[in-house]
């Protein structure tokens, strides 16, 4: 998988996503991910997308490596 530059995007009523330190909701969040806010997806396991950030709402910084469920990006590369 090449690198892909995404957005969050609102899934079923959700505003916001936890940004983790593993690709499961047992590891640590990092902060939260909010509509608007985009990433580079470096790699993905499962239903998980291994990210960087490049802008963040919140205030994660740029550049924080973490982990985000795939079901809230939108790929807005081709």
């Amino acid at each position: 998988m090449h690198p892909q530059l995404a957005r969050l995007q609102r899934q079923g009523g959700k505003n916001a996503f936890n940004f983790r330190s593993g690709p499961s909701t047992g590891h640590a969040s990092l902060g939260y991910l909010n509509r608007g806010d985009r990433l580079t997806v470096v790699c993905r396991k499962g239903s998980w997308d291994y990210a960087k950030i490049t802008s963040s709402k919140a205030g994660i910084r740029k550049g924080t490596k973490g982990w985000v469920r795939s079901d809230g990006l939108v790929n807005l590369a081709d």
